[in-house]
């Protein structure tokens, strides 16, 4: 036994206990990593690749080197491998954009060699300790998940493209280079060895994970899909993660099966705050929330022992995003089960992703070229001069900046910005090929359901051909495990559910930007108001984007449900409307229509007190300095009627709501002209892609 295996057996033993033994190839992943400067592991879920590098640092640290540098992609999977490390007695620190007060304190502490491991995201690792690094000994760099890296991997992030510079500077000082991941098919790995270098050493294994049960199921309808997984988590009572596309999504889902007695909470990066997220992460590690309802934010590398069961709410965005996911199941119980459910609207939500993953040239040409003016510094400064949507322009920026084209300074890194002496040339070729593959995965899979073996279509997107029948999914055993049936009574709560549910409407917005509105309004926000759904959705929020599309009258299901919505919100907050005015169109009077046959079912007067004068479309305005001069230029109070309107509480309705700036401001100018006691505003449908998923 040569001293590497003697003191990695010796921690082993007393981090997880006497009886502990290495799995396959563990070993020789730790002595890989002393014995070859560069080394990347492609091992399934579960397997232990975060012990390799544990056992490295513990072993570097007897022998008086440096600290290992973790960079790993989401805040939720460091907190995770934070509590693994402590298992091996190891000083842990990390940096990330929620600890920034910290960084220089533990800058000094890995100056003075203090610290054993590291874990910071590239970003942190670019904005904060990179100017340090040479003052910082180094023993080991851990590239986790670094399927990141490439752009044809399926999580690829920006910011680690970035992280090539570190691997010149480790060539220089001759520390290891460690890069892990479950996720690598051939492609991703040429391109790994092309960043990385040809003499990356490979520790590739077979990644069939034979204890998780597969079955998909085909449940078009939402208000069926709410019900299937409200009857299977009321059966199992085990723990779970049910992965959905969007965060809306999410919130809706949880509310339901918390309504319905099972404890279940939502996950995801619009959480109000990351306080407020990993506090829902801890209680679901302790064991205190049963489901975590959750956007692709836990699909990668989060550890933990008894998730019986992972449900795709809606289809994965391709096969290897599956398997991330799915591993997240029976890491250390003998059996785990994922269900994949296919909905109506899946493929055109996946196929939005894919076509708006990159910024267009035209798009990215315009903000380069306003770089030129001298004034032009930061994103605010350009949005306020360009009729660009903030999304897109951030977009260009973060692509221009990683791609070399602009630069910015180290003070202020990304925000404040100027050219390079360099032409720009558009990465038309690559990007359409990105894009082409990225929709032929989307078409892979179709094969889930073919009837096939599941984990032989999954595995072979990863271009592993170890298994040709895998005897745990159930087109393998010929027989589900579970049926698509939905039984009455579940249906009926999710109808009921579905039928008055709303997402709150907040109008809160900095109204002092609106050109002759004046500081009276800077702290102007109107009673909480309601939407009905999300645009373009199943359900309700479909029949509204279909109506808006063919003109056409919105049916009786969204009446029905805007009266149901209304008689919960008033008697919950105590409060009711008098009358009923809306935010008319030039080119429809659907929402006209709307509103008098709300009137008729309410018994509140309706009165059009708002005109439009002038024919332009919000939707055409992409930023909140061109949207609120849009609505101040478009709109009139009527003057005979709005009089009416005096100590009244009005009900303000519009059929789409995507900035919120329309209701905000004409709520304004209700409360403050005309005198209006209270305004509550409903919007159809929310028509903003600001949900769409993590990145």
């Amino acid at each position: 036994m040569n001293e590497i295996e003697k003191l990695s057996t010796k921690i082993l033993k007393q981090a997880l206990g006497s009886s502990a033994e290495f799995r396959e190839a563990q070993l020789e992943a730790i002595e890989s990593v002393f014995s070859k400067k560069k080394t990347l592991i492609v091992r399934k879920t579960g397997w232990g690749k975060s012990l390799v590098y544990f056992i490295a640092t513990k072993i570097n640290r007897y022998r008086n080197k440096g600290v290992t540098i973790v960079i790993t992609p989401l805040l939720s999977l460091m907190q995770n491998q934070i509590s693994q490390a402590k298992k091996y007695n190891l000083e842990i620190a990390h940096m990330c954009y929620k600890n920034k007060i910290n960084h220089d304190t533990i800058i000094k502490r890995l100056i003075k060699n203090e610290i054993d491991v590291l874990f910071t995201t590239p970003e942190s690792l670019f904005s904060a300790l990179t100017k340090h690094l040479k003052n910082i000994t180094i023993g080991m760099f851990v590239i986790d998940e670094c399927h990141c890296i490439t752009d044809w991997g399926h999580d690829f992030r920006l910011s680690y493209t970035q992280i090539k510079n570190v691997i010149k500077f480790s060539s220089l000082l001759s520390f290891p280079i460690l890069c892990t991941t479950a996720t690598a098919n051939t492609r991703i790995i040429d391109d790994l060895k092309t960043q990385i270098g040809e003499d990356l050493y490979i520790s590739r294994g077979p990644l069939f994970r034979d204890n998780i049960y597969i079955q998909p199921l085909e449940i078009n309808k939402r208000e069926q899909r709410y019900a299937w997984i409200l009857d299977f988590c009321t059966k199992t009572k085990k723990l779970g993660i049910i992965f959905c596309l969007t965060t809306a999504e999410c919130d809706s889902l949880a509310k339901f099966l918390s309504t319905n007695r099972i404890n279940a909470e939502s996950y995801h990066s619009h959480k109000g705050s990351e306080d407020i997220a990993q506090n829902i992460l801890n209680k679901f590690i302790n064991n205190n929330i049963q489901v975590l309802v959750s956007t692709i934010k836990l699909g990668m590398g989060f550890d933990m022992p008894n998730i019986y069961f992972v449900i795709h709410y809606n289809l994965p965005k391709n096969l290897l995003n599956y398997y991330q996911q799915v591993g997240r199941a029976a890491r250390n119980i003998e059996k785990g089960y994922s269900i994949i459910i296919r909905g109506s609207n899946d493929i055109s939500t996946l196929q939005y992703f894919v076509n708006n993953k990159f910024p267009s040239e035209e798009n990215m040409k315009k903000v380069y070229n306003a770089i030129a003016d001298e004034e032009i510094r930061t994103i605010e400064s350009l949005l306020s001069r360009k009729n660009e949507k903030k999304g897109e322009v951030e977009k260009c920026i973060k692509y221009l900046y990683y791609e070399g084209f602009i630069t910015s300074s180290s003070e202020h890194p990304r925000t404040y910005f100027r050219r390079v002496d360099r032409t720009f040339k558009y990465n038309k070729e690559h990007y359409d090929e990105i894009t082409r593959l990225s929709n032929m995965e989307l078409a892979e899979l179709d094969k889930i359901y073919s009837g096939e073996c599941i984990n032989k279509i999954v595995l072979n997107s990863l271009d592993d051909y170890s298994i040709e029948k895998c005897g745990v999914c159930c087109n393998c055993n010929d027989k589900p495990y579970f049926t698509a049936n939905i039984k009455p009574e579940y249906l009926l709560l999710a109808n009921n559910f579905l039928n008055t549910d709303y997402m709150p409407l907040e109008c809160k917005y900095e109204c002092d930007y609106i050109p002759g509105c004046g500081n009276q309004y800077s702290h102007y926000n109107t009673t909480e108001g309601i939407i009905l759904s999300k645009y373009g959705d199943e359900g309700i929020g479909g029949e509204v984007a279909s109506c808006k599309h063919k003109n056409i009258n919105f049916p009786a299901e969204v009446l029905d449900k805007a009266v149901n919505v209304l008689k919960i919100y008033f008697k919950k907050n105590d409060t009711s409307a008098d009358i009923i005015t809306c935010i008319p169109s030039l080119n429809n009077t659907l929402v006209d229509n709307f509103c008098e046959r709300l009137s008729n079912a309410l018994g509140i007067p309706f009165i059009k007190t708002i005109k439009k004068i002038k024919d332009t479309h919000q939707k055409s305005m992409y930023n909140k300095y061109y949207q609120k001069q849009n609505v101040v230029d478009s709109y009139q109070t009527i003057k005979d009627e709005s009089k009416l309107l005096y100590n009244k509480r009005v009900l303000l309705v519009d059929d789409m709501v995507d900035s919120g700036y329309t209701l905000a401001i004409l709520g304004l100018s209700l409360l403050e002209n005309n005198k209006a006691d209270k305004v509550i505003p409903l919007a159809l449908a929310d028509s903003s892609r600001k949900d769409a998923e993590d990145e």
